[in-house]
This record gives structure tokens, sequence and C-alpha cells, in this order.
């Protein structure tokens, strides 16, 4: 009896932390690298919801809103000090080009914004986006009296996968206990079968 129970808590811990580690392998990040047409160059990170298809830190998906940890975050060459964040909700601007709006943080310059467009596999929507081409983009500013000035432009660079969900530490001690108790749970059924065939 002792030894089914075992081997029922085993293999509870052990599903619990597969279940746990596939849940964390639901956000990818990806990091952009890329450059304007005149040089100047931008890097940056985007966090993917792969079970919902949304991009963390626009509405409606998982996580905080823009500046959060895992929403776009970019860096701009020109603009030392300045991060890039999501200003609006991203959408398509054309089939298989999403758009993110973003916005410099802290405001500088005459209201730096700059949109990154990007290729997707799928025409309206980020199923099965596994990182791709950067194909476009600008940064404007306001520029008062004179209106929009577009500062740069011709965006060209691309988007790869950075990580995969890790599992935390406390995932793996589930699943190493329970690999442990399957284990030992085998090791005692095949030591009492060699003892049986002893007698």
């Amino acid at each position: 009896m002792k030894g089914r129970l075992f081997g029922l808590i085993a293999c509870l811990a052990l599903f619990t932390g597969l279940g746990a580690a596939k849940a964390a392998d639901t956000i990818v990040q990806f990091s952009a690298t890329g450059a304007f047409s005149d040089g100047v160059t931008l890097a940056g990170t985007m966090d993917v919801d792969v079970t919902a298809w949304c991009i963390v830190g626009s509405a409606g998906c998982a996580g905080g809103g823009p500046g959060s940890a895992g929403a776009p975050s970019f860096t701009v060459s020109a603009y030392p000090g300045e991060t890039f964040i999501l200003g609006a909700n991203p959408g398509f601007v054309a089939a298989n080009t999403e758009s993110l709006p973003l916005i410099s943080q802290p405001f500088c310059c005459g209201d730096l914004s700059m949109q990154v467009f990007f290729a997707t596999p799928d025409a309206a929507d980020l199923v099965g986006y596994d990182g791709g081409p950067i194909t476009g983009g600008q940064i404007v500013a306001d520029c008062g009296t004179n209106g929009v000035c577009n500062l740069h432009s011709g965006i060209t660079g691309s988007f790869t996968p950075a990580t995969a969900g890790v599992p935390e530490p406390r995932t793996w001690a589930m699943m190493l206990i329970g690999l442990t108790g399957v284990g030992f749970l085998g090791y005692r059924r095949a030591k009492r079968g060699r003892a049986m065939l002893a007698a």
C-alpha cells in the first residue's frame, strides 16, 4: 500500500512539473536588430504569447501594459538614454505585415515616436510566428510649426527567437522528484521480482 501511494505521489510530482514547464513555453522572447537607411541602428526585444498569439503588453494579452516586463522595448543609437516602448496597440497595416507603434521614454526631442513593421506568416494574426524580417518603419517627431518631421526611415533587420520559455527552479525540482520516485518504484519492483524468482 505504501509503495502504491509513493508511486502516485511521484507521478503527480512529475506531471505537475511537466505541466509547469509547458506553461513556461507559452511566452517566447524575440530580439530585434536593424538599421535605418542613414545608418542609425536599433535593438530591442518583444515577447509573444504563443498560446494567444499576441504581443505581450498589448491590450488583451498576458502581462502588464506598455513598459512592463516582456512588452516591446527598443533603443536607437541616435538617442542614448531613450527607450522606445509600446505607445498603442499593434495592428496589421497590410496582409502579413504587423506594425509596432512605439513612443520615446522619457519624452525628448519633440515627442519622438517610432513605427516598426515586421513580416508574419499569417495575413491577419501572429499564429505560427517564429521570427522574421523587419520590413520597414520610421522615427518621426513633432516639429512644432514645421509639423511632423521624418527623422529616420527605411528600417531593415529581423526578429529572432532569443529565448524559449525556461522552467523555473521549482519546476525542475518537481520534475526531478517525480523522476526519482518513478525510478525508485521501478527498482523496488525489479528487486521484489528477483527475490520471488530466487525463492
